[in-house]
C-alpha cells in the first residue's frame, strides 16, 4: 500500500513548443480558454518533457497475454483476474479533508488507465509476471503466493490476431 499525500486534482495540460525562449502553443485557442477559471488567480507553471502514453501494444500485450494465462490458471474470467491483479498490486492509501474540515482516510484501488507509461510498465514487469511465477502456497493467492506460472515476454508471443 503506497501513501500519497498530494491532492488528486485534475489540471489542464497543454502541448508548446520551446524556440528562442519562448513557448508556442500547439492551440493557442484551446489554451486561452483553459487559462479561464484562473482568471485574477495566482499559479504555477510547470514545464517539462510531455509524459509518453501508454503504446496500444502494450496494452494489448497485457490483455492477450498475462491475462487469459492468469485467468486460465485460476479457473477464473479474464475480467475477476485483471481485478485481482489490480487490487493486489495497485491499491493506494488515500487521505483528504471533506467540506466539514473532517479527515477521511480509505484505500482505492487505481485503473490502469491512470497509470503513465513506466507505472504500467512496471506494474506489469516488475509486479505481475514476477508474481504469476511464484509458488503457490497453500495459504492460496497473494503477493507472496502466485500461479508457478511462466508467462512470455512480447518479444516471445504472437499476439497480433488479438
Amino acid at each position: 500500500m503506497t501513501t500519497q499525500k498530494h491532492e488528486r486534482k485534475i489540471y489542464p495540460k497543454f502541448r508548446a513548443k520551446v524556440n528562442g525562449g519562448r513557448l508556442y502553443f500547439e492551440d493557442e485557442g484551446l489554451f486561452s480558454k483553459g487559462l479561464f477559471p484562473y482568471e485574477g488567480k495566482e499559479v504555477d507553471v510547470i514545464v517539462k518533457p510531455p509524459v509518453k502514453d501508454r503504446s496500444p501494444h502494450e496494452h494489448k500485450y497485457y490483455f492477450a497475454v498475462p491475462i487469459p494465462m492468469i485467468a486460465d490458471a485460476m479457473g477464473t474470467s479474464k475480467e475477476d483476474a485483471h481485478e485481482l491483479l489490480t487490487h493486489m498490486f495497485l491499491r493506494e492509501f488515500e487521505c483528504h479533508k471533506n467540506s466539514e474540515g473532517k479527515t477521511v482516510k480509505y484505500t482505492r484501488t487505481l485503473s490502469i488507465t491512470e497509470l503513465s507509461d513506466k507505472a504500467f510498465h512496471e506494474y506489469v514487469f516488475e509486479q505481475v509476471l514476477p508474481w504469476a511465477a511464484l509458488p503457490t502456497l497453500d495459504t492460496g493467492l497473494s503477493k507472496e503466493s502466485g500461479l508457478e506460472l511462466y508467462i512470455p515476454s512480447p518479444n516471445e508471443a504472437d499476439f497480433s490476431t488479438y
